[in-house]
């Protein structure tokens, strides 16, 4: 009975946690989801600074941000330690008469 009852608490106690973790996209999404038609495109340079690329359209244009960074995980099969290359992409899309966020896409991998 104590062994079902300790496998409980462990499955329950892991459930849980995995359950509450957010990723890093929904953690943006979270924050720009709200953000829809009221952030200005002032404030988003203020937030994350110069972009990385401008496009400018007839109605709209997207400021995009791009970060690359190096991640590193132990290989237990050659006992070293790897890299990968992570990429992050914030795109924005405002519309040019109000400069109002209209879109968002944000890449994390």
């Amino acid at each position: 009975m104590k062994k079902f009852y300790v496998l409980f608490v462990t499955v329950f106690l892991t459930v849980l946690f995995t359950g509450c973790l957010t990723l890093p996209e929904q953690d943006m999404q979270a924050k720009l989801d709200p953000r829809i038609g009221v952030m200005k495109a002032d404030e988003a340079l203020s937030t994350w600074g110069t972009p990385t690329s401008t496009i400018q359209g007839d109605e709209i244009f997207i400021y995009e941000w791009n970060a690359s960074k190096t991640g590193s995980y132990y290989n237990s099969y050659t006992g070293q330690y790897d890299s990968y290359p992570l990429t992050e992409i914030l795109r924005l899309t405002f519309d040019k008469k109000t400069k109002l966020l209209t879109a968002y896409t944000y890449i994390n991998r």
